[in-house]
């Protein structure tokens, strides 16, 4: 599976650029920059399975692996573009779902077990942070006073 390989990699540098291009351009900036890597990615992507000797069910495969890991790799970019206080609360969501997800329990009950504990990590963190439980950040809107 060569072709998927070699846009795993492509996906790596992408974030590479995606990471330089909102550090260069600032984050009022972060979604034109997010979307521009992510538009030339998914492009070079198509070229390189487009140029691939590969079966037709190989090649396939390698095109899902490879524009999917470009667009999870070069979107992972916003992390640096959000505000900060949003970034812990996300996470520590995040982590509480992962953590209920893996108890043993049944297929539904561990769907809703996740949902609301990371609901109410999100709320817990949001209160922690300047973020509040609103999920509205008010220091680091435009134009706000602080």
């Amino acid at each position: 599976m060569w072709p998927a390989r070699q846009g795993i990699a492509l996906a790596f540098l992408g974030g590479l650029v995606a990471d330089a291009a909102l550090l260069a351009t600032g984050r009022e900036h972060a979604a034109a920059a997010i979307l521009g890597t992510l538009g030339v990615w998914v492009l070079l992507c198509l070229v390189l399975q487009l140029r691939s000797h590969a079966d037709p069910d190989e090649r396939m495969y390698g095109l899902m692996a490879t524009i999917a890991s470009a667009a999870l790799t070069v979107v992972a970019t916003g992390h640096l573009g959000a505000a900060p206080d949003a970034v812990v609360v996300g996470g520590a969501a995040v982590a509480a779902a992962v953590l209920a997800r893996a108890l043993p329990l049944p297929g539904p009950v561990s769907l809703v077990a996740a949902l609301l504990a990371s609901a109410g990590a999100g709320i817990a963190a949001g209160g922690l942070t300047d973020l509040g439980t609103s999920g509205r950040c008010s220091a680091s809107a435009p134009g706000s006073a602080r």
